[in-house]
């Protein structure tokens, strides 16, 4: 286990780092196989211990965090200092080189996020027969046992619920979700809007509450914070849809939302921008409708489902049963051990 934080960012990254390295060292060899997640820089050190030990190397790329960090700069210029802005910048520059050039050409086998990061992958080189796309999958077991006895916002008492559950990142562009909030609550007043999550900078949700402000829906929508994730579970379900608007960039493009499969699980309805992977959710499932990235079209897509009983409730029923059938982790489980099995992993 890593030694608690101390309260300093840069010495609880250095202390973590250090017990990376000296886990996969002292460890690596008593194992079968060694995989990283995510981590560049350490996976980068990691490969080269697994071929110092002989052993496959596997990297789980989810999300692709050189870009992220390169959007950050771009989104946020006007809010983050010149040495925030240095950092990121280099940072960004030197993974993305890492990744794309030593470390995914490199590994055993690589596990990907999404079939569309993978398609991407390929186009950038990476063998596809050395990768395997893992969408994001629920344990079915955890929400089957949701402390019901949490009790609810009393602002939502009487109202017609639209839930987001999530980051409130500036990158993630959520001035549109407010946009399309404002239009649909000219024509329904009794909407309501509750975002669940905060963002990762206080700026950025601050910069949320004065949009709101501005489109005069300040009173209509409630920010909850960050919340326990049963809390956060049980305050979801008040909501009669579920949303997720998702700028079309390198970063979103090649996400796998977790978003949209935890509203089916809970028999919400989803609405949802045209990502390609929630496309294929929703196409697949019949769990809620995709709309062009237009704002307009978003907000009649919500009045569609507010004013439809039986279309939610078929959406509902839909949601529940894709999700139990093919995203839950115990029968994406399956696929991934045989990849491992593959390689002989004892």
């Amino acid at each position: 286990m890593c030694p608690n934080k101390t309260g300093f960012k840069a010495i609880d990254m250095l202390v973590r780092f250090l017990f990376e390295m000296y886990t996969l060292i002292f460890l690596g060899r008593k194992h079968s196989g060694i995989q990283v997640r995510d981590k560049i820089i350490t996976g980068t050190l990691a490969l080269w211990i697994a071929k110092l030990y002989k052993k496959p190397f596997f990297y789980w790329m989810s999300y692709p965090f050189p870009e992220e960090d390169l959007q950050n700069c771009k989104y946020n210029k006007a809010s983050f200092g010149l040495l925030r802005l240095l950092f990121l910048t280099v940072r960004g520059n030197l993974t993305r080189y890492l990744l794309r050039k030593v470390l995914l050409p490199c590994a055993s086998h690589v596990f990907v996020q999404s079939e569309n990061m993978l398609s991407g992958l390929v186009s950038q080189g990476v063998p596809r027969h050395l990768m395997t796309a893992v969408p994001m999958c629920v344990d079915l077991d955890e929400y089957q046992n949701i402390d019901e006895t949490v009790s609810i916002d009393d602002r939502l008492l009487g109202r017609r619920v639209v839930g987001y559950l999530g980051g409130l990142d500036r990158i993630r562009g959520l001035d549109f979700l407010l946009t399309s909030f404002a239009l649909l609550h000219k024509k329904m007043p009794l909407s309501i809007l509750l975002l669940i999550g905060d963002s990762h900078n206080n700026s950025d949700t601050d910069w949320l509450k004065q949009k709101a402000k501005e489109l005069e829906i300040e009173n209509d929508v409630i920010f909850t914070g960050w919340l326990p994730r049963q809390s956060a579970q049980v305050m979801l379900q008040s909501a009669e849809i579920g949303v997720n608007t998702i700028p079309n960039n390198t970063v979103f493009n090649w996400s796998s939302p977790t978003k949209v499969v935890e509203y089916a699980v809970l028999g919400i309805p989803s609405v949802v921008t045209d990502n390609p992977s929630q496309s294929q959710f929703i196409e697949e499932s019949g769990a809620g409708i995709c709309v062009e990235y237009d704002e307009v079209k978003f907000a009649n897509a919500l009045q569609e489902i507010f004013s439809k009983t039986e279309l939610v409730k078929e959406m509902s029923a839909n949601g529940k049963n894709f999700v139990a059938k093919s995203r839950n982790y115990k029968t994406i489980s399956e696929e991934i051990s045989s990849v491992y099995c593959s390689y002989a992993l004892t």
